[in-house]
């Protein structure tokens, strides 16, 4: 995978404080998003000597002059949520893309890297979600970033992040309730479910119990969309056809569905 190096990355740590956040914005976006995996913000004993002399924190020096150059006049505008979310989304893949191409498991360092950074962006979305009313645009944008957790989550990387806030995914679901976008949501929780139970093995790290709490609640807030919207999606098409003789039955194919709840282990 390509790497910004460090040339590069030392020119816009001098250049993004006096950037008026628009002049080639498309290509200034595209090559941050090659960011190696550096540490995010204080860095500690988990870093390699050699990250801890020679490369500054991720964040104070790049990303934090970006989110301020990037914020816009009008604080209710939701172009700087949507323009972050997605430079954010971009670099994640990369990251992911570059942590699978290894031989090794991720170095503990990355581990801590990856995860201050989701949680830097816990309230990313539902900033994007409350600025203004959302669209379609603004549900798939923000549902395409928590898909690019999968692959963070599961073996072989199986990182420790936390799950999608419950109330990022009430809103999600209120938004735009739509058999397609429960669809998508059951699918992100089912993975965050699979991956929580199997972190009750013996062998395996515990997950936190306040992540636990959240990922049960969004799923408690998921079931009754998924009872209303299978109900009133399977009798309107019904109602359609109800006219025609040979009419097919509604469809059936279930939604992913992490139905039941995880306990945290002691």
């Amino acid at each position: 995978m390509q790497i910004l190096p460090q040339s590069l990355i030392s020119f816009f740590e001098n250049y993004l404080p006096k950037w008026d956040g628009q002049t080639n914005q498309s290509a200034i976006l595209a090559l941050l998003s090659y960011l190696p995996i550096k540490p995010f913000e204080g860095k500690s004993s988990e870093y390699p000597l050699e990250y801890l002399l020679t490369l500054p924190d991720l964040y104070p020096t790049i990303l934090q002059p970006l989110e301020t150059t990037l914020r816009p006049t009008n604080p209710t505008s939701p172009s700087t949520p949507t323009l972050l979310l997605t430079f954010y989304t971009t670099l994640l893949t990369h990251w992911t893309i570059h942590l699978t191409s290894l031989p090794t498991p991720p170095h503990p360092s990355q581990t801590t890297t990856i995860t201050a950074l989701t949680t830097h962006l816990t309230n990313l979305p539902l900033t994007l979600l409350t600025s203004t009313p959302p669209t379609q645009s603004t549900t798939d944008t923000i549902l395409h970033h928590y898909s690019t957790y999968l692959p963070l989550l599961q073996p072989p990387l199986s990182l420790p992040l936390a799950p999608p806030p419950p109330q990022t995914i009430t809103l999600l679901l209120l938004a735009h309730p739509t058999l397609p976008t429960l669809n998508q949501i059951s699918s992100i929780l089912a993975s965050y479910k699979t991956t929580y139970e199997n972190a009750t093995t013996p062998d395996s790290a515990p997950r936190p119990a306040a992540h636990v709490k959240a990922l049960n609640a969004s799923l408690m807030y998921v079931l009754p969309f998924q009872s209303l919207l299978t109900y009133h999606t399977n009798h309107q098409y019904l109602a359609i056809h109800a006219t025609s003789s040979s009419a097919p039955a509604p469809s059936t194919t279930p939604i992913p569905t992490p139905s039941a709840a995880i306990s945290p282990r002691p």
